[in-house]
């Protein structure tokens, strides 16, 4: 059964609407407060918050019936599934605090693929759905653009500036509108590596393959040894120096999974 849009009504008094309504005559009734800060208050915030309120409802409607026609589960059933009602609700409060198009995307994907149980377990779809409120869209697209592999060479001495600087610099020329964020990149970079979601490695030798593609050979740190053809590769040279490759951990090849792919 699919659930219908037609006949919402975004002017139904909500929890938030009492608080809101409450705020508001607490600000009129201060003296400091003049009406024009009141009105102020409410043309501020109210309108997009309502707006956002009713958008969302409606995106995950959009989910749950796609969810039913392209996976043939039952919203019915969804009902008296906790985990994904838990996960429904804190994707939600995300979103509505969020305006930015691919972190809504993201909440989406998570929710059809909490819906399907394509994720681990209850504590990782928490994990994952805090780190889509906490990192920015940045950090997200500097993530997925590492998968399958960013192999590169340095653009300066390593041992001047460190790998996960070098790394950084490396993406200003990825992304064009960062090229004036090293600061940021670098901040980015950084916060991947201690959520554990990045990791880099030194490649010892490089494969060539027809169609001017390569193959990168190393060993990772847990001594395991490593052998495919990166995605990306930049400025890289077998007869170079050092030579890197930085990739997703096997938890950020699952967060990416979550929140990105629902086929």
């Amino acid at each position: 059964m699919k659930i219908e849009t037609d006949g919402i009504d975004p002017n139904v008094e909500s929890e938030g609407d009492k608080v809101h309504r409450l705020v508001r005559a607490t600000l009129g009734a201060l003296p400091m407060f003049s009406g024009t800060a009141v009105e102020l208050f409410s043309s501020l915030i109210e309108p997009p918050l309502e707006r956002r309120k009713l958008e969302w409802m409606l995106q995950v409607t959009e989910v749950l019936n796609d969810l039913q026609d392209r996976f043939d589960v039952e919203i019915t059933d969804l009902a008296s599934n906790q985990k994904f009602i838990s996960s429904l609700l804190h994707a939600s409060q995300i979103a509505i605090k969020n305006h930015q198009d691919e972190k809504l995307e993201a909440l989406k994907t998570a929710i059809l693929n909490s819906a399907r149980n394509e994720s681990p377990s209850a504590d990782q779809e928490f994990i994952f759905l805090n780190m889509v409120d906490s990192f920015s869209v940045s950090h997200l697209k500097i993530l997925e653009s590492t998968v399958m592999g960013f192999a590169w060479s340095p653009r300066t001495s390593i041992a001047g500036h460190g790998v996960r600087l070098e790394f950084s610099r490396i993406l200003l020329t990825e992304f064009p509108e960062m090229k004036d964020s090293a600061d940021l990149v670098f901040q980015i970079v950084t916060d991947l590596e201690a959520r554990k979601m990045l990791r880099t490695f030194k490649i010892q030798n490089i494969q060539e393959l027809p169609n001017n593609d390569i193959s990168v050979m190393g060993v990772s740190e847990w001594g395991q040894l490593f052998s495919f053809k990166p995605a990306k590769s930049h400025r890289l040279d077998k007869d170079s120096g050092s030579k890197y490759v930085t990739l997703p951990t096997e938890l950020g090849i699952s967060f990416l999974n979550f929140i990105m792919c629902s086929e």
